[in-house]
């Protein structure tokens, strides 16, 4: 079911032409080094993302053997009784609103993420539109993460390819093949993202959806990393975190504006500076107490309301190409 475009769209042919961050750790000296950025003039490296995926498995392991506190117990409840997941922030839910809103449900069509590590976003997609998922990962650590979460979660853990997505004979070999392009938290690790989504849109079917999300750095997030992490926020290209230039990403590429908004109340970035023991890790470690205690409040009071404003954590873009 399509609904007609939203406020904050225009209406924006294809062709083509990589990365994501956290805060200093393994990964601040990768965001240091220029080597391994290719090409593309990237604003991290693949060791950036090597290392917090590693990271990450070991969060999972970690979460797995221990059990949830009092606020996380209170906070999994108010989620499910709104029909959220367990684990879900308020911006996710949020998000996923807007995505059933657009997007139609389709056993046989297949989805691909772009940097698709740890790959929780494609099984959730097949959970709310029963989609077939893809995903492509430049980071070794990060496929291999994917394709164990692919795999436990019973599909094929072969349709992870690992390479860059803007290399030529990828985007030749899969140009047109997906109905569904996902992505979310890459494009704006670039200094120029419309080369990044113009790679988007060349692997699109035509008449298929592109769902492209963004965090938006310049909201609440941005006093607290501009003090604490200033090298998390250069690793991001925080100049098209305004709707208009959010927007104007997409225009002229074929696609048809769908949706094009803020998303969610309240959310902080970059607090990998938690696994530091310093006062920069402390104040982190205490943020995200903040940030629990918040998701529980905006679950408990708002119960699925929003408003949208530049304060937003997140940024979406959904657009539909133009038939061929």
């Amino acid at each position: 079911m399509l609904v007609t475009p939203k406020r904050g769209c225009g209406v924006a042919v294809h062709r083509m032409t990589e990365a994501r961050p956290d805060s200093i750790t393994p990964e601040s000296a990768a965001l240091s080094s220029g080597a391994d950025r290719g090409s593309v003039d990237r604003l991290v490296t693949r060791g950036f993302w090597d290392a917090r995926h590693e990271r990450h498995v070991e969060e999972t392991r970690d979460a797995r053997e221990s059990a949830p506190g009092l606020p996380g117990r209170l906070c999994g409840r108010c989620r499910t009784r709104l029909g959220a997941e367990r684990g879900e922030s308020y911006r996710e839910f949020l998000a996923q609103r807007v995505f059933r809103r657009y997007l139609p449900k389709a056993a046989n069509w297949r989805c691909l993420e772009i940097g698709c590590a740890p790959g929780r976003n494609l099984i959730a997609f097949h959970r709310l539109f029963g989609y077939q998922p893809f995903g492509v990962e430049y980071s070794p650590v990060g496929a291999a993460e994917t394709r164990e979460s692919l795999a436990a979660a019973g599909f094929d853990p072969a349709h992870v390819i690992e390479t860059d997505v803007f290399d030529s004979m990828f985007q030749r070999d899969h140009a047109g093949r997906y109905e569904v392009i996902l992505s979310r938290g890459f494009i704006e690790h670039f200094t120029d993202p419309r080369r990044a989504v113009a790679a988007h849109v060349n692997l699109l079917a035509p008449g298929g959806f592109l769902v492209c999300t963004i965090p938006n750095l310049r909201g609440w997030s941005y006093p607290f990393l501009a003090l604490l992490s200033p090298e998390f926020l250069r690793s991001h290209n925080t100049t098209i975190m305004r709707r208009a230039r959010y927007r104007a990403l997409f225009e002229g590429l074929g696609l048809g504006c769908l949706y094009c908004e803020y998303s969610g109340m309240f959310g902080l970035f970059g607090l990998a500076l938690r696994h530091e023991r310093t006062w920069r890790g402390a104040v982190a470690k205490a943020a995200d107490l903040l940030g629990e205690a918040a998701d529980l409040a905006l679950f408990t009071l708002l119960r699925g309301r929003s408003l949208e404003t530049p304060w937003s954590p997140n940024l979406i873009y959904i657009g539909r190409k133009e038939q061929a």
